[in-house]
């Protein structure tokens, strides 16, 4: 059986979508995959190719699980957004528009890199609005955000941010990467 097959995902033979992001959630034992055409979000059980998923508001960009794996970041182009995991099937919990700076290039506002401090209650998210690094802090709350500043970004395999006493990626890196001391 085939799960991830470039450049559509297929389980069982039956063609769903193109991913574009996936991860995997340890806590739920699921391949977690953001998908376009359609928009949407599908978790995987790799023991036996079962689905569950959910239709997602906007064209999703980037995937940033919570630490303990039961929550989704979603980034789009303008918005992001959180999706629970942990019920039968997901759901979509909230999602707010993010205004943008005069970018460019034809990407303004995309959401490129997203990650989840369910913790603190924040998402951070990188835009493509210009080409400046700007991190935006997200409160989970009720959508308000403010820039971060560049010092508090890496690039070091992918986009890492520290923040006091926690480090956590916000793309995909391999299990046994963990950040310099």
């Amino acid at each position: 059986m085939e799960y991830l097959s470039s450049p559509t995902l297929r389980t069982y033979g039956m063609e769903l979508a193109t991913p574009v992001m996936a991860a995997y959630s340890r806590s739920l034992d699921r391949i977690v995959v953001l998908c376009q055409a359609p928009d949407r979000l599908v978790l995987v059980n790799p023991a036996n190719g079962q689905l569950s998923s959910v239709t997602l508001p906007h064209t999703p960009y980037s995937l940033g699980l919570s630490l303990d794996g039961l929550d989704a970041a979603i980034g789009y182009d303008g918005y992001v957004g959180v999706v629970n995991l942990g019920g039968a099937s997901p759901v979509v919990a909230s999602t707010w528009s993010i205004p943008f700076t005069s970018g460019y290039n034809q990407n303004q506002g995309r959401i490129t890199s997203i990650a989840y401090d369910k913790a603190r209650g924040y998402l951070y998210a990188i835009d493509s609005a210009d080409y400046s690094i700007k991190l935006r802090q997200i409160a989970v709350s009720d959508g308000s955000h403010v820039y971060k500043t560049a010092s508090s970004l890496y690039a070091v395999l992918g986009l890492y941010c520290t923040l006091p006493a926690q480090v956590f990626t916000i793309m995909m890196v391999p299990p046994t990467w963990s950040a310099p001391t």
